[in-house]
Parts: structure tokens; C-alpha cells; sequence
């Protein structure tokens, strides 16, 4: 499929999961992901990647990052460098133990258990500016309400790890 029908069915399905995610009162991100989980190699497997949609996505990863950085204030990033450590600590440090604990639990050997204590760790970094650049939490700035929202739109990626590791 040419690369440019590829981006406009990308971005217009991505436009309308979204909105039908956000009208069930969730983030319109998790509509965006699971857009993407519809069209991938996860069920239809209708969008191949490709070297030119690779380069284009890590484009848009670069711009919306440069999007965030415009709208953050130093002020406002040291106000919230303290609990901001915190979360990232018990939103890293402590999924990655449970996740290893737990899977171990379950009798599966270290280095699957290594591998679901990871993926429960990593953190998606665009999801960040991505929910601030939509005005759900830049209003008032930079905040702990951006960190805590990151850390519930990550429960479905998590899910989704757990159930990989386990299959």
C-alpha cells in the first residue's frame, strides 16, 4: 500500500477511535492505541510497517515532544521534581518487582518473569506530551494529575504484557 494512503487511514481511524473512546468518558490516547492494535499485525493486519513509516512515525514522536517542551515552564518542573520522583520511582521500580514476583509465583522461570517485570516497568514517554498537548491536564501546568493519568493509561499495555508472557 503507498505510504501516504497508509499515513491519511493511520491518522483518520486514529482520529475516530479516539473520539469514540472519549465519548465513553476514557482518554482519547487509549483509543489511539487501540486503533493501532486493530490495524497491526495484533488482528487485521491491514497497515504493514515499513522503513518510510517507521521514519515518519519517529518524525511525529521528535514533534511531539518538541510540542510538550514548548508548553513546560522551568518553574513548574521544579515545583513538581520531588513527587515527580516519586512516581517514577513506585511507577517503574515497583511494577517491575511485582511483575517479576508475581510471574514467578505463577511458576514461570526467571528469565520470562525478568522480561514481564520489564515490560511493566517501561514507560510509554509520548503518551506524556500527548495527553497534555490535549488539554486535559496543561491548563493548570505541569502537574502530578499528568504523572498519576500516565500511569493508569499504561494498566491496558501492562495487560497486555502479562498476557503475552503467559501465552
Amino acid at each position: 500500500m503507498d505510504v501516504l494512503i497508509e499515513l491519511i487511514l493511520i491518522l483518520g481511524l486514529a482520529r475516530v477511535g479516539g473520539s469514540l473512546v472519549e465519548r465513553l468518558g476514557q482518554p482519547r490516547v487509549v483509543g489511539e492505541l487501540l486503533t493501532g492494535f486493530v490495524l497491526g499485525k495484533a488482528w487485521l493486519d491491514i497497515i504493514q510497517p515499513d522503513a518510510a513509516l517507521d521514519i515518519l512515525s519517529n518524525l511525529g514522536i521528535i514533534f511531539l515532544m518538541y510540542l510538550a517542551g514548548l508548553h513546560m515552564k522551568p518553574q513548574e518542573l521544579l515545583d513538581v521534581s520531588i513527587p515527580a520522583f516519586l512516581i517514577a520511582i513506585f511507577g517503574a521500580f515497583v511494577p517491575m518487582v511485582l511483575g517479576y514476583e508475581v510471574t514467578i509465583w505463577f511458576g514461570f522461570d526467571p528469565v520470562h518473569a525478568l522480561f514481564v517485570g520489564v515490560g511493566l516497568s517501561i514507560t510509554a514517554v509520548a503518551v506524556h506530551p500527548n495527553g497534555a498537548q490535549m488539554g486535559e491536564v496543561m491548563d493548570e501546568g505541569l502537574h502530578v494529575e499528568l504523572l498519576s493519568w500516565k500511569m493508569d493509561v499504561e494498566e491496558p499495555s501492562a495487560a497486555g504484557v502479562i498476557s503475552a508472557a503467559l501465552n
